[in-house]
């Protein structure tokens, strides 16, 4: 019922960035790209501003943070009973990125959550700190956008280490 409200089927995983061509939402390299963008803003703001390109790195951390905001479903304790940390499938379909458009696009993609049953601990964390980074980015400008990153943020990462476990002697 918390993914799917209308009960339609479908769960709305629109926004974010995709990897490539293939445009799959791939969490380890965009939670670690949105990481790295916002941790270079929080730590060089004043270049951003110095050079005009404030505004544009601010919407970039939106992009990314948006939609880990909105893929990650609380329930009514606050606690993570699922985030979506992929979307699509690199073999299903492939087109430039330039020549993409909303027409070009309207296909079905599969998503893939994690859930207790099937637990993601380094993709919630990735994101967590992503989150975590946007809410210092944020709390001076947007209160209350940066209050639901750090909600989510620690959601996401209390799950990853709930969820965790260690694997020895794991074979290659």
């Amino acid at each position: 019922d918390l993914l799917d409200q209308d009960g339609d089927g479908l769960i709305d995983c629109a926004g974010g960035m995709h990897d490539a061509g293939d445009h799959v939402k791939f969490c380890l390299p965009g939670s670690y790209a949105a990481s790295t963008v916002g941790w270079g803003y929080y730590e060089f703001r004043d270049a951003y501003v110095k050079t005009g390109t404030q505004e544009h790195v601010e919407d970039i951390l939106h992009w990314f943070n948006d939609f880990y905001m909105k893929s990650t479903y609380l329930d009514e304790n606050g606690e993570v009973v699922a985030y979506c940390y992929q979307v699509g499938e690199g073999n299903i379909y492939w087109i430039a990125p330039e020549l993409q458009n909303e027409n070009l696009l309207d296909f079905a993609r599969p998503a893939y959550f994690a859930t207790t049953e099937t637990p993601a601990s380094d993709m919630c964390a990735g994101t967590a700190a992503s989150l975590a980074i946007n809410y210092l980015n944020f709390k001076d400008t947007e209160p209350e956008y940066a209050a639901e990153s750090l909600q989510k943020a620690i959601a996401l990462y209390d799950f990853a280490v709930k969820t965790h476990t260690e694997t020895e002697g794991l074979k290659v």
